[in-house]
């Protein structure tokens, strides 16, 4: 029997290791969130209403029914190159409005915007303007290798838009490779 037996221990050593700061952008970008507040970003009622930073990560906390809620940042840019980290609780639909692109056609007539969609089950990468193209004016829609996102998990995403050309890469690999709308 083992049951019973001794057991002794001696030079014992822990090594902390402290957790890598969060919102500490790479060499040559911008940090569009400080990890602490939402300074530079347009806070609507409605924003203030969905979303909450926790653990230096904006978070939404309800399901965002109505439009409204989406965060804008105060500054505007044209060309540019966006990584984000994300991750999803669960099943979700979600996405990043980038600048609008195909003229009269968007998800807000007023604004024109595109978003590219952070969704799960496939949905990752696809672009939202080509669900609204009137049949007056189809355009062929860019080659995207479609993601279904681990759930849980952080991922990054990273857009570059110059021009009307746009590339995405996820996780380092590349999903849209310069399509460029027309």
């Amino acid at each position: 029997k083992t049951r019973n037996m001794p057991v002794e221990f001696r030079n014992i050593f822990i090594k902390e290791i402290k957790p890598p700061e969060q919102n500490v952008p790479p060499e040559g970008f911008t940090a569009l969130f400080n990890g602490k507040n939402f300074n530079g970003w347009r806070l609507s009622p409605m924003v203030r209403d969905a979303w909450s930073i926790e653990d230096g990560a904006m978070k939404s906390h309800k399901v965002i029914k109505d439009w409204g809620a989406d965060l804008r940042t105060v500054k505007k840019y044209r060309d540019y190159v966006l990584m984000v980290d994300y991750r999803i609780p669960s099943i979700s639909d979600s996405g990043i409005y980038i600048r609008g692109l195909m003229p009269g056609i968007g998800i807000f007539d007023r604004d024109r915007w595109e978003q590219f969609n952070l969704r799960s089950r496939g949905g990752t990468g696809t672009l939202e303007s080509f669900r609204f193209q009137p049949p007056d004016k189809l355009t062929e829609h860019p080659k995207v290798k479609h993601i279904d996102p681990e759930v849980g998990v952080w991922h990054t995403v990273k857009l570059r838009l110059v021009g009307k050309t746009l590339s995405a890469e996820y996780d380092g690999e590349v999903i849209i490779d310069k399509y460029e709308y027309p």
